[in-house]
C-alpha cells in the first residue's frame, strides 16, 4: 500500500483498475480495509484500531507458505473491518504509531476503470 500511494502521489493522472466484485454501496461491506504496519508494532496497532471502532482484525496469512504476508518493505498487513468509514478514518489510522499505510484512498482524485 505504501508503494502504491507513493506512486499515486507523484502522478498527474491516477487510475484504479477493479472488477465488478469490488463495487459496493458502502466500504467494508464485501472486503476489509488493509493496513500495513511494522512487524514489531502489530499488537499495539491492533489495540488502537479497536479504539477507532474496528470490529474484526486479522493478520493476512500467505497462501502456499507458512506465516503472514510480508510486504516489499518487510511489513505485515492486517485486514480490518469497520461498521462505519468516516472521512477522517484514513488519517486516524495513519496516526497510529507503527502504521505505514492503509488501503483507504479517501480524497484521492482517481478514475475507476472496471
Amino acid at each position: 500500500m505504501f508503494n502504491e500511494k507513493l506512486i499515486m502521489s507523484s502522478c498527474n493522472e491516477r487510475y484504479i483498475l477493479v472488477d465488478k466484485s469490488k463495487f459496493s454501496d458502502k466500504l467494508c461491506t464485501n472486503f476489509p480495509i488493509p493496513v500495513e504496519c511494522i512487524q514489531d508494532s502489530l499488537y499495539y496497532v491492533k489495540e488502537n484500531l479497536l479504539k477507532l471502532g474496528a470490529t474484526d482484525i486479522n493478520l493476512r496469512l500467505a497462501l502456499k507458505k507458512d506465516g503472514p504476508v510480508i510486504t516489499e518493505s518487510g511489513n505485515f498487513i492486517v485486514d480490518v473491518m469497520f461498521k462505519d468509514i468516516s472521512e477522517t478514518l484514513e488519517k486516524q489510522i495513519k496516526c497510529i504509531t507503527g502504521v505505514i499505510e492503509s488501503g483507504l484512498f479517501i480524497n484521492y482524485n482517481v478514475e475507476i476503470i472496471s
